[in-house]
C-alpha cells in the first residue's frame, strides 16, 4: 500500500492538527462492564489413614494456541499511553502484565506497539521498554514512525540519502540497519563546510565518530555526489539548521549541495516525513511541537523562497501504510510465538491512543480496528471530529474493558 503523498496547498495543509484538546469540553463516551469475577478456594486436608495411590494421570501440556486468545489483538501507542515524558505510567505496567497472562482466564493476548516516535532501532526500543515495564517486549512487536520507511530501501539502497532528526548519529544507525548503504546526516554537511550554518556546533557523538578509525564523517563530497532524497526520521534537535539544509537540497541543482536553481525553481529531490504529528505530550502541562510542526515551518519557508508548495510523502499514523505494516507485524510476532492468528477479517484490533488526530483517526479508517482514547496524554475529552467509540481514564481501564468484553 502506497504511503500518503501530499502536495501542501498551504503551510496549514492539515488544520485539524491544531485542535486545542485541552480547552474543549465534549461528552465522553463510556462503556463499562460491572460484572466481577469471584475466585473461590477450597481447603484440602491430608487423609489420616494410608491410601492406595491410583496410576498417575498424564499431565496435559497446553499447546501454544491454548495459552493465547487470538481473536483479539491490541495496538498500543506509547507516549501519552504507557509513558509520559519518558516516565512509566504505573497503569501501563499492570496493563502489560495482564496481556501476558496475568488475568482471570490466564490467557495471553497478542499486542504490538505503534508509535509516531522513533530515533532508535527497533531492537533498542524493545530493550528500553522491556527494562521500563519489566516484561519481555520483542523488536518484532515494534512499529515506529520510520519503520515503514524500510519500503524505500530498494529505491535508494545504493544512492546517497540525507537522514534528518534524532539525537546525535542514532538515525544514521537506524537507516544503515534498514539497508540504506549511503547515509549522510546534516552534521556531515556542516563538517564538510562549516559556513553552511555558522551557528552549528557538531554533536559530541559526531566528533567522536570523526576522530575514530571507523569514521563515516566527511565520506562524501557534496559538490560531486548528489543527495537523492531527504528522509526525516525523527524530531529535529536544531530546527534552524535542519530547515536550512533541507531547503538547500530541495532548491539545489540535482541534489548537489552548494548549488542553487535560478528562475523557475523546481523541487530537486523527493522529501519524506515519518511523523505527521504537530503536537505530542511530555511532562509539560501542555503539548509540545513535533515533527509535523517542522514540516509546516519548512513548507512555509520553501514557499516563501520558491513561490511553490513543497511536495512530500508522509508515513506514520494516521496513514494506512503504517496500519498495514502493523497487521503484518502482529502476524509475524504471533508466528514467532508458535501461534497462528485467524484471518484478518475474523479478528479485531483495539488501538489505544491519546491523540485524536493520529491514533483515533487512523484506527477509525481501518476495517476491524476499534480505537480507545485514554486521557493520560494529549486529549482530555473525546474529540467531535475524530470521536473514539470508547474513552477511558487510562490504559489499565482500557485493557480491563477489552478482556472483560472479549476473553472466552
Amino acid at each position: 500500500m502506497a504511503p500518503h503523498v501530499v502536495a501542501a496547498t498551504s503551510p496549514l495543509a492539515h488544520p485539524f492538527e491544531f485542535n486545542d484538546y485541552f480547552s474543549k469540553s465534549f461528552p465522553v463516551v463510556r462503556k463499562t462492564n460491572a460484572a466481577k469475577q469471584v475466585r473461590k478456594s477450597q481447603e484440602q486436608t491430608l487423609p489420616s489413614k494410608p491410601v492406595t495411590l491410583s496410576p498417575a494421570r498424564k499431565v496435559h501440556h497446553p499447546k501454544a494456541e491454548e495459552q493465547w486468545h487470538t481473536k483479539t489483538a491490541i495496538a498500543f501507542d506509547i507516549d501519552g499511553v504507557l509513558l509520559r515524558g519518558g516516565h512509566v505510567l504505573p497503569e501501563g505496567k499492570r496493563a502489560l502484565r495482564m496481556l501476558n497472562g496475568e488475568n482471570p482466564k490466564k490467557k495471553k493476548v497478542p499486542h504490538v506497539f505503534i508509535t509516531n516516535g522513533g530515533g532508535v532501532t527497533e531492537d533498542k526500543r524493545a530493550a528500553d521498554l522491556s527494562k521500563k515495564f519489566g516484561v519481555n517486549i520483542l523488536p518484532s512487536q515494534i512499529v515506529q514512525s520510520h519503520t515503514p520507511m524500510k519500503s524505500l530501501v530498494d529505491k535508494y539502497k545504493d544512492q546517497l540519502v540525507l537522514v534528518v532528526g534524532g539525537e546525535g548519529l542514532a538515525c544514521r544507525e537506524v537507516a544503515k540497519e534498514y539497508g540504506f548503504t549511503k547515509v549522510a546526516v546534516p552534521d556531515d554537511i556542516a563538517h564538510w563546510n562549516s559556513t553552511v550554518w555558522p551557528f552549528r556546533k557538531l554533536h559530541p557523538d559526531y566528533i567522536k565518530e570523526k576522530d575514530s578509525a571507523e569514521t563515516e564523517a566527511i565520506a562524501y563530497d557534496f559538490m560531486t555526489e548528489p543527495i537523492a532524497a531527504v528522509l526525516v526520521f525523527h524530531d529535529s534537535r536544531d530546527w534552524g539548521f535542519d530547515m536550512q539544509i533541507i531547503i538547500d537540497v530541495l532548491t539545489s541543482r540535482g541534489g548537489y549541495i552548494g548549488t542553487a536553481q535560478e528562475g523557475d525553481i523546481k523541487q530537486a529531490v523527493p522529501l519524506y516525513f515519518s511523523n505527521p504529528d504537530v503536537i505530542w505530550s511530555t511532562d509539560f502541562p501542555i503539548p509540545r511541537y513535533g515533527q509535523g510542526a517542522l514540516r509546516i515551518a519548512t513548507g512555509a519557508l520553501f514557499k516563501h523562497t520558491t513561490g511553490k508548495d513543497m511536495e512530500y510523502t508522509l508515513f506514520g499514523k494516521p496513514y494506512s501504510t503504517t496500519y498495514a505494516w502493523a497487521e503484518t507485524t502482529l502476524e509475524n510476532y504471533a508466528k514467532a510465538q508458535g501461534v497462528t492468528l485467524p484471518p484478518r477479517e475474523e479478528r479485531k484490533v483495539y488501538a489505544i491512543g491519546d491523540n485524536p488526530a493520529s491514533d483515533i483517526k487512523g484506527a477509525l479508517a481501518q476495517d476491524r480496528w476499534e480505537p480507545i482514547l485514554v486521557k493520560t496524554g494529549i486529549a482530555k475529552e473525546n474529540d467531535p471530529e475524530y470521536p473514539a467509540p470508547y474513552v477511558m481514564n487510562h490504559v489499565e481501564d482500557a485493557i480491563k474493558f477489552i478482556l472483560d468484553k472479549e476473553l472466552d
